[in-house]
């Protein structure tokens, strides 16, 4: 007897099940994206980002609208690697990033968020851990 999507069980039961095996890269963004919304308790809180390296080597953020995909932006910054493409929420007052995109190459780290909120702290703050 068969069994997958048309056969008694709906398609999100499989992608759900499989999405552990799939990989971050392979988990469906649309999921991806509506896992963080759950998580941020509204439909229109989340954003995509890229952190790039600068030419110095320093990680800069950038935060755009879903309907931007990660590959056209990329286009248009002028900086050599991508670091890390992803999805950004605010969740009770701290950011929160997840997912990847295979496009760039690139997926969600642990640092992300931490490298996000450093850019959103007063001057005074961010220069705080700095020697200059």
């Amino acid at each position: 007897m068969p069994f997958g999507p048309g056969y008694g069980a709906p398609a999100w039961f499989f992608r759900r099940a499989l999405s552990p095996l799939l990989g971050p890269e392979q988990t469906p963004p649309e999921a991806e994206r509506m896992r963080l919304c759950r998580r941020a308790g509204a439909r229109g809180r989340v954003m995509k980002y890229l952190i790039m390296e600068d030419f110095v080597g320093r990680p800069v953020p950038f935060i755009f609208p879903d309907r931007v995909t990660h590959t056209d932006l990329r286009e248009q910054l002028p900086y050599p690697r991508v670091l890390a493409a992803g999805y950004v929420a605010l969740v009770k007052g701290g950011f929160v990033c997840s997912g990847a995109d295979a496009d760039v190459g690139a997926a969600a780290r642990d640092e992300d968020a931490a490298i996000i909120a450093a850019f959103f702290a007063p001057e005074a703050e961010a220069g705080k851990g700095s020697s200059a």
